[in-house]
């Protein structure tokens, strides 16, 4: 191996581990994030999205994701009798993601 595919490896080592470690910091960053925060983020864009409905948050989850970490919000409103749900995803810079409505299957 020459000495510039030494270096050339070497240097493409450290950019992985420096990558790494980011992604690393920042999922550390965002699962300490403002649980409350959250909750008013997705609840504000539930409204926002379905403004007919009145939804109850049932379950928040960290995930680190495989590239962006975020949380995982699970979200429950009734229409006609029947419970709905829909899931969120708030991610770690505040942007929120939600899915349809579909039917609720404990």
């Amino acid at each position: 191996m020459s000495r510039y595919s030494f270096f050339r490896s070497l240097l493409a080592g450290a950019v992985l581990l420096i990558t790494a470690c980011g992604d690393a910091k920042n999922a550390t960053a965002c699962e300490n994030h403002d649980l409350n925060l959250v909750r008013t983020n997705v609840l504000k864009k539930l409204k926002e999205k379905f403004p007919q409905y009145a939804f109850d948050i049932t379950k928040v989850t960290f995930s680190p994701g495989e590239k962006v970490p975020f949380w995982h919000v699970e979200a429950i409103t009734q229409s006609n009798g029947k419970e709905l749900v829909v899931f969120a995803m708030h991610y770690c810079e505040g942007s929120v993601e939600v899915t349809a409505l579909n039917p609720y299957h404990p």
